[in-house]
């Protein structure tokens, strides 16, 4: 199910992801159950930010709009 939200946040948020594609592979990716889903949110990693393997990015649907996962809100 795919839902569209419209969130006000009380404070600035940072990305939900690491740049850095090896620390996403390795580290956050590793502890998903679902080798599948962990793959899709690796490709969801926005390519043109990946080069500033230092900071957080925000993942990306196929039309380059920024998303987050159910899992990631309460």
């Amino acid at each position: 199910m795919r839902l569209t939200a419209r969130i006000k946040l009380t404070e600035e948020m940072l990305g939900t992801a690491s740049a850095n594609p090896d620390v996403h592979r390795e580290f956050i990716a590793s502890k998903s159950a679902d080798a599948e889903k962990a793959e899709e949110e690796l490709a969801a990693l926005p390519a043109a930010e990946l080069e500033q393997k230092s900071r957080t990015v925000f993942h990306r649907d196929p039309d380059g709009v920024p998303i987050i996962y159910d899992y990631q809100l309460n």
